[in-house]
C-alpha cells in the first residue's frame, strides 16, 4: 500500500472513531432529543428533593447558569433518583430562564417524570427541552473538521507523489 492511501485511510479511521465515540458517549441525549417520542416510556409521579441554581464564569468572564434539580420516584415498589431535568445539559447565560426552573421545582413538590420503560434509571422532568441544535452543530463541526483534514491530507500526499 502506498503512503498516501495509508495516511488518508488512517485519517478516515480516526474521524469515524471520534464520531463513534461522540455518538456512544452522548447516546442518551441523542436518543432523548431526537427519538424520545418513539421510545417506549412511562409517566410516573416524582417528588422534588432539591433544586438550586448553579453558577460559573464563562471563558470571556460572563456569568453562566444551570438549574440543578434532583427528584425521586418509584416504579414497581423500587425507589429511584434522578438529576436529569431535561435533555439539554448545557449552561445558559439567561438567569431568569434558569431561575424559573428552580422556582417551579421546589423541594417537596409532586411532579410528573418521564422514564424509559426499559431503563427506569433514565428519567427526566422536561423531555420537551432538548439539545437537537447543539448535537447538530457538534456533528456538523466534526464532519467538516475531520472531512476537511482527511481531504487536505489526501490532496497533500496526492500532490507530492512521484510518477
Amino acid at each position: 500500500m502506498n503512503s498516501e492511501g495509508f495516511d488518508f485511510g488512517l485519517m478516515t479511521f480516526i474521524a469515524f472513531g471520534m464520531l463513534f465515540f461522540y455518538l456512544i458517549s452522548n447516546f442518551d441525549d441523542i436518543e432523548g432529543s431526537y427519538f424520545f417520542p418513539l421510545v417506549e416510556k412511562i409517566e410516573v409521579e416524582a417528588v422534588v428533593i432539591s433544586s438550586n441554581l448553579a453558577r460559573k464564569k464563562s471563558k470571556n468572564g460572563s456569568e453562566l447558569y444551570k438549574a440543578e434539580v434532583s427528584f425521586s420516584y418509584k416504579i414497581k415498589g423500587e425507589k429511584y433518583f434522578s438529576y436529569q431535568l431535561d435533555f439539554y445539559d448545557k449552561w445558559n447565560d439567561d438567569y431568569e430562564y434558569e431561575k424559573s426552573f428552580v422556582d417551579y421545582y421546589i423541594s417537596g413538590r409532586k411532579v410528573t417524570a418521564f422514564c424509559k420503560a426499559r431503563d427506569h434509571k433514565y428519567c427526566v422532568l422536561r423531555p420537551d427541552i432538548n439539545s437537537k441544535i447543539s448535537i447538530l452543530f457538534d456533528l456538523l463541526f466534526m464532519i467538516i473538521f475531520f472531512g476537511g483534514t482527511s481531504l487536505l491530507s489526501y490532496k497533500y500526499y496526492a500532490g507530492t507523489r512521484k510518477p
